[in-house]
């Protein structure tokens, strides 16, 4: 869905309670943002101002921030478990969160609401799912890849997705079976095939830090986009 359809549905169902749970603490607010950005047509660069387009990232930082009044209180300290509680609490409409818990949020012995919740992938998604990594100098190289091959096979990866809500297999997300137990895959799936991703370097990884905490900074009301984007250029 694009971030406007998103938008309507909030406005729709708004009577003075919150709607939408966002994922804004610090350590999350990134990702939270990408969509929005890419929806405005920006690119994520791996250095600063991290930004293809000036202006277009303020439209997209104004457009994140117009979510904020239908969020609950203290939203910008919701990671990962707060959407999950906020959604199996029933105190939002929509939950902002990751295929990886797709499964603990819709755990029927801790969400009465379980059998009510649908699913939908916004139209520029950020690629979020597990991924492997092996230490180029690790003294057991080998072992290591053998046991990732053992924890990622067919049979164990249908066994990860039921627990976690995140298969690594395409096999996993389109088989029929597997479907009917884990509702929302086919929505997931569509989401990791359309999936933008960050910028793959050691630099952006050590650089994106001060953008993280910008970011927050932003949503605090500490900053305004424009002052966001002159101190991404300081």
């Amino acid at each position: 869905m694009s971030i406007p359809e998103i938008k309507d549905l909030v406005e729709k169902y708004s009577n003075n309670k919150p709607v939408i749970a966002l994922k804004s603490d610090v350590t999350e607010i990134l990702l939270d943002f990408l969509p929005f950005l890419w929806e405005r047509g920006v690119e994520l660069l791996d250095q600063p101002p991290f930004f293809s387009d000036e202006k277009k990232t303020i439209l997209a930082l104004e457009d994140y921030l117009s979510f904020k009044p239908y969020c609950p209180q203290q939203v910008e300290n919701y990671g990962n478990l707060q959407v999950k509680e906020a959604i199996q609490r029933g105190e939002v409409v929509i939950g902002v969160s990751w295929g990886g818990q797709a499964a603990a949020i819709l755990n029927p012995n801790e969400n009465p609401y379980f059998d009510q919740i649908g699913f939908m992938t916004y139209q520029y998604p950020c690629n979020t799912t597990w991924g492997f990594v092996v230490a180029a100098n690790s003294a057991n190289k080998d072992i290591a890849i053998s046991y990732l091959k053992y924890i990622s096979n067919q049979e164990n990866d249908k066994l990860v997705g039921r627990v976690s809500g995140g298969p690594v297999r395409k096999t996993t997300y389109q088989d029929k079976n597997e479907i009917q137990f884990c509702h929302w895959y086919e929505v997931q799936y569509h989401m990791l095939i359309n999936a933008k991703h960050v910028p793959k370097s050691v630099h952006f990884a050590k650089a994106s830090s001060s953008l993280y905490t910008l970011l927050h900074r932003l949503f605090k009301q500490e900053i305004t986009p424009n002052e966001m984007m002159e101190l991404l250029k300081a």
